[in-house]
This record gives structure tokens, sequence and C-alpha cells, in this order.
């Protein structure tokens, strides 16, 4: 009978405490949990989000301006995106290269804490671009950049604008973190031996045109040498070309050793390059990703609403990414570099060396 009473008793007790587990739950969500979006989320609800902020109507998943500064600041400090100093972050591009990393943060943020981050009045007018360069040409241009203009960059984005507070990290951090000639050299060329920029003998940066692709991954330190220092490594201030400078010298010797090794050269060039696609996006890299959240994060590294076209925006909120589409991105991300490049032609095809046509030909580019 006394078990009996004690089992009746623990059931009693087991009952009672779902309901107030339950409870807690709430007020701990209410706290801080529903601030942060779920992976799932589609695009339909982030640009519901977006139009909320833009009305100026809070809620209370929406951090006050105050907060909503320091949360996305602390983020934006992290060493997977400015750095704690923003070393990583010393020019507006390189800012909107890094703006990825903490998408989640800012769609918490109402207009005012948008404004005072960025001078913007929703997140939606963050991809706006301001200028472009044109890089066959090396000719920049101010404003939007032409539908018919295909090889570009983007120089400047609209925001952030000069009073917010992301734009007086960006310039500050671009005076603090100046290195002079000899930091600029050695800085420089310790980030261009990485492996996945152009390797430790210069085998992915073979003439001019690859260099080109591949000088971008250290254009955060770039902008942080002085005239001297950039004279020192191109041979003049002109970064769009080297002659008489060190790098000149650096490229040529990668030649002389990936023509050695044609086979080493392209699995490298091949690894590079998608490890490079999927830098700039890594949810399209990840089998089974909603592609609402795959091309909400497109958007956020520049691209536009017109560019968006996923099954998401017909209300499709379950379409993910299948390994078809993932094959597909690498395809348009790498058929020119990797179907353009002379040691993976050589690589496969017995070592014959190509002809200029042969590389420009889009049936034997699509074919390697």
């Amino acid at each position: 009978m006394k078990i009996l009473n004690k089992i009746v008793s623990l059931l009693a007790v087991m009952a009672v405490v779902p309901s107030g587990f339950a409870a807690t739950s709430r007020v701990a969500m209410n706290v801080g949990t529903t601030r942060l979006p779920t992976t799932r989320s589609s695009l339909a609800s982030v640009y519901a989000r977006a139009a909320l902020n833009t009305s100026g109507t809070s809620g209370s998943t929406l951090l006050t301006a105050s907060e909503c500064v320091e949360e996305y600041t602390n983020c934006m400090k992290k060493s997977d995106a400015c750095g704690s100093d923003f070393e990583e972050c010393t020019t507006n591009p390189l800012l909107h290269s890094k703006m990825a990393q903490c998408t989640s943060v800012l769609y918490q943020c109402g207009a005012d804490g948008i404004n005072d981050l960025f001078g913007a009045s929703s997140v939606t007018d963050l991809g706006i671009v301001a200028g472009y360069k044109v890089k066959k040409t090396g000719k920049e241009f101010a404003g939007a950049v032409p539908v018919d203009v295909k090889d570009y960059e983007v120089t400047k984005f609209m925001y952030p604008t000069t009073n917010s507070v992301m734009h007086q990290l960006v310039e500050g951090a671009a005076i603090a973190n100046r290195y002079d000639t000899t930091q600029c050299v050695k800085k420089y060329t310790t980030c261009l031996k990485k492996d996945d920029v152009c390797g430790e003998d210069f085998e992915l940066c073979t003439d001019h045109d690859e260099f080109s692709k591949q000088q971008v991954l250290c254009a955060s330190t770039l902008a942080r040498c002085q005239t001297e220092g950039i004279v020192e490594l191109f041979g003049s201030a002109d970064t769009s070309q080297f002659s008489g400078g060190r790098l000149e010298k650096m490229v040529k010797d990668g030649a002389d050793l990936a023509g050695a090794n044609a086979v080493n050269t392209c699995y490298k060039t091949i690894s590079n390059c998608f490890s490079a696609a999927c830098a700039k996006n890594p949810y399209r890299c990840v089998e089974g990703t909603p592609m609402s959240v795959a091309s909400a994060a497109d958007f956020v590294n520049g691209g536009t609403i017109e560019t968006l076209t996923t099954p998401a925006e017909n209300g499709d909120d379950t379409a993910v990414l299948t390994k078809s589409d993932i094959k597909k991105f690498f395809k348009s991300a790498c058929e020119d570099t990797i179907g353009g490049n002379k040691y993976c032609f050589m690589t496969f095809n017995e070592g014959k060396t190509p002809k200029a046509s042969e590389l420009s030909d889009l049936d034997i580019r699509s074919e390697l």
C-alpha cells in the first residue's frame, strides 16, 4: 500500500512538471529566442520582415535601435567577419563581402536600427550598387550596373552612408591598419601564397588573368598598403597590371613550375575554384538547404530581387537544393576557369599544349 501511495504521488508530480516547463519556456522565448530566425524561413518571410522594418512598425521580435547596433557590430567584429579591429573591412566592398555572416542579426532590426547602422531605411536597400569597374577595360563608372554589362567588379555600394556606424568603423579601420612598405610586401606576399589563392609557388597564378582572379582574395590586405608598398609590388600605383615589380617575377616563376607539374596544377585550380564559388554564398553548396535561404544570402551579397527566381517565390516553402542544383552551380561558376585552363587541357589531353583558339572554344571548355 505504501508503494502504491508513492507511485500515485510521483505521477502527480510528473503531471505538474510539463506545464511548469512549458510556462518557463514561453518566458525564455519571449526574452530572446524568438529573435532568432530559423534557417527554414522562406524568402517571402524575409521580405515581410524587410517591409515591416521599412514601415517602422515594431514587434516583439525586433531589436531596439541601440540593441541592433550593439549586436550587429559585435557580430561583424568576429574573426570570420571583419575581425575585432575591422581589419578585414577597410573598404566599402570589403564590408559587403562579409555582411552575409551577420544576416540573421540584421533581420531582427527595426527601421531605426538599420538607419543607424547603414543610413538605409530597409534591408532590401543594402544591395544597391553605386559604382563598378569593367574588368576587361579597367574603366570605372558611377551608378548602377547596366544590364548589358556582364564582366564587372563592384567598386562601391550606396550604403553605408557617411554618418552611419558601419561607415565610421570602415573609415577608422582604413586609417588604423595602414602598412608601411616592408609590412605591405611581406603580408601581401604571404596572403597570395596561401593554398587557396596563388599557392606557395604561385602555381595557380601563372599569368596576368589568373592573378587578377585570385588577387581579390587578398584585397583586404592590399587595401591597407600605402602607395610606396603598392609600387614595390606592382611596379606602379596601378594595381590592375604589374610591370617591373616583385609580382611580375613571382608570376613568371609560377608559370615555369606549373608547366612541369600540369596535373597537380589543374587539380589545385579545380579545388580553388569550387572553394571560391562557395565562399560567396556557402548555402549554395550544401545539399538540402532551403532555396529561400540560399536566395536570401545571394540578395544580401549584392543580388537583386529580379534575379531571385526560385520555387519559394511561387509559394513553395519546402523547395531545397539537390545534388543536381549544386553541380549546375559549380559548372556555372567554374566552367570558364577550369575549361579555359591550359594545365587542365594538358592533363586531359595527354600533355598536349593547347592553342589559344582551343582554350576559347566553348564546346571544349564544356567538355573539360
